[in-house]
């Protein structure tokens, strides 16, 4: 009878928890982004066109800003941008968003399964924000920090700090 290699079995019990640990993560991400988006679709006209410091103005360039960073890791990851057609992303509906959001989601999910764990990514100091909407507002006007309500449009309770219940 062989004996047990510990070392390679705790190598390999490693890299299956951090792929799937990776896999939980972008699980829960795909969740998020489409909870978010399948929220703010139902949203009325005047709560879309709230302006809020401190992130990029209105709830649709924010979504927006999500995708594009996923658009950019998966990017990273495989070398294929899956939003490099897109050039005007503010005429993008809420469905069309749920669509990519779940697109990007899958491929990420997919990504962390085929990828190698201890693949890291180099960046380069290369400045990516668009000096638009989408990039200038929450990089000209951040929020100090503490100073930041949340809005009072019912999406984030009712403003009140939360109760902590010990049983």
């Amino acid at each position: 009878m062989g004996s047990l290699n510990t070392q390679k079995l705790g190598e390999f019990m490693e890299t299956i928890h951090s792929v799937r640990l990776v896999d939980k993560q972008f699980e829960f991400n795909l969740w998020a982004n489409t909870q978010l988006i399948e929220t703010c679709s139902t949203l009325d006209a005047a709560q879309l066109e709230i302006e809020e410091d401190g992130v990029f103005g209105r709830i649709h360039p924010t979504i927006v800003h999500i995708l594009q960073g996923e658009g950019n890791y998966l990017r990273d990851l495989d070398g294929a941008n899956p939003w490099a057609n897109i050039t005007d992303w503010d005429t993008l509906t809420f469905d069309q968003l749920l669509a990519m959001a779940k697109r990007s989601g899958a491929a990420l999910r997919e990504a962390a399964k085929q990828g190698d764990p201890d693949q890291t990514i180099e960046y380069e100091d290369e400045d990516e924000y668009d000096e638009g909407e989408y990039g200038a507002k929450a990089m000209m006007d951040p929020a100090p920090a503490g100073t930041v309500q949340p809005p009072q449009n019912g999406l984030f309770g009712n403003g009140a700090a939360p109760k902590v219940e010990m049983k």
